[in-house]
C-alpha cells in the first residue's frame, strides 16, 4: 500500500477550466450544474462550495454563477454574477481527497428519456506516450491530457443541496471508471484501449417528471502514481505543477 500511494503524496497537480463539455446530441438537456468544493466534513458528508455555476440550455442559454470564495479562498460575494469562463477542479491533495471532487448535476427536460450517458475520450495516448513510443516521461507538463488522470462515476443517492448553493450533502457511493490504457497487462502505458465509457442507460422519467443525473470527477490516484512514477528522474526539472488542462472528453447526452 505505501508503495502504491507514495509518489503522489506531497505532490501537487492543477486542473484548469475542468468542466469538459456537454454534448446534447438529442436536445433534451435542461440544465447542468457545476460544484466544485473548499471543504468537506468526512464526518457529516457536508461539502462546503467554493464555486457553482447553471447552465441553461435551450433559445434562452444562459450562464451564471455564485462564488463563495475566490481560488486562493478569501471569501467571495456569494451573489449571483454572470459566468466568466473560469471554472476549474480543485488541486490534487493527497491528505484531503475528499474535497478535489467535481460534481456536475444534469437535468433534462420534462418527460424526456435517456438511451446513454457517456464519457467520451479524444486522446490518443497516456501522457508522455506516442506513436513513436516513449517511457512515460515528459519535461513539459504545462498542458497535460484530463482524460489520462481523472476517474468519473454516477453518484445513485441522494444529494442535498442548500437553497442558496453553499452546501451539498451526500455519500460517495459513486461506482467509479476511468478510460484505459492497457497494453502488455499494463495500465496507464502507451495508447488509449477503452475510449468511451457507459454511467448510464435506458431510464424513463415517471409521467411530468425529470430525470437527473448527479455524475461525480475526480482525480484517479492509481493512473497518478502511474504519472509521477514515470517522471522520477524528470519532475525535478519541471518549472510548475503539472497542468491538467488539455479538454480531451466530454460528457455525451443521448434521447
Amino acid at each position: 500500500m505505501i508503495t502504491v500511494a507514495w509518489y503522489a503524496v506531497n505532490k501537487t497537480a492543477n486542473v484548469t477550466a475542468g468542466t469538459g463539455s456537454v454534448a446534447d446530441i438529442d436536445n433534451i438537456v435542461d440544465t447542468v450544474e457545476y460544484y466544485n468544493f473548499k471543504d468537506y466534513n468526512s464526518t457529516t458528508n457536508v461539502y462546503t462550495v467554493r464555486q457553482y455555476v447553471k447552465h441553461v440550455f435551450g433559445q434562452n442559454e444562459d450562464w451564471s454563477q455564485i462564488r463563495y470564495f475566490t481560488n486562493e479562498d478569501a471569501a467571495a460575494s456569494g451573489t449571483t454574477e454572470n459566468y466568466d469562463n473560469h471554472f476549474e477542479m480543485n488541486k490534487f491533495d493527497y491528505l484531503k481527497q475528499g474535497y478535489s471532487k467535481y460534481l456536475v448535476r444534469i437535468t433534462l427536460k420534462q418527460d424526456k428519456a435517456l438511451s446513454d450517458l457517456q464519457f467520451l475520450s479524444t486522446a490518443s495516448y497516456f501522457i508522455g506516450y506516442s506513436s513513436e513510443g516513449g517511457d512515460g516521461s515528459t519535461t513539459d507538463v504545462s498542458h497535460l491530457s484530463m482524460s489520462s488522470v481523472i476517474k468519473f462515476g454516477l453518484l445513485t443517492n441522494t444529494a442535498t443541496i442548500a437553497a442558496n448553493h453553499s452546501t451539498v450533502t451526500f455519500v460517495d457511493d459513486a461506482s467509479y471508471q476511468h478510460f484505459d490504457y492497457t497494453h502488455d497487462n499494463m495500465e496507464y502505458n502507451g495508447a488509449i484501449s477503452t475510449s468511451r465509457k457507459t454511467l448510464a442507460s435506458s431510464q424513463t422519467p415517471s409521467e411530468g417528471g425529470r430525470l437527473t443525473f448527479n455524475v461525480l470527477i475526480d482525480y484517479n490516484l492509481d493512473a497518478l502514481n502511474a504519472f509521477y512514477g514515470n517522471n522520477l528522474s524528470t519532475s525535478g526539472g519541471w518549472t510548475t505543477a503539472p497542468q491538467f488542462n488539455v479538454l480531451d472528453f466530454k460528457i455525451f447526452i443521448l434521447g
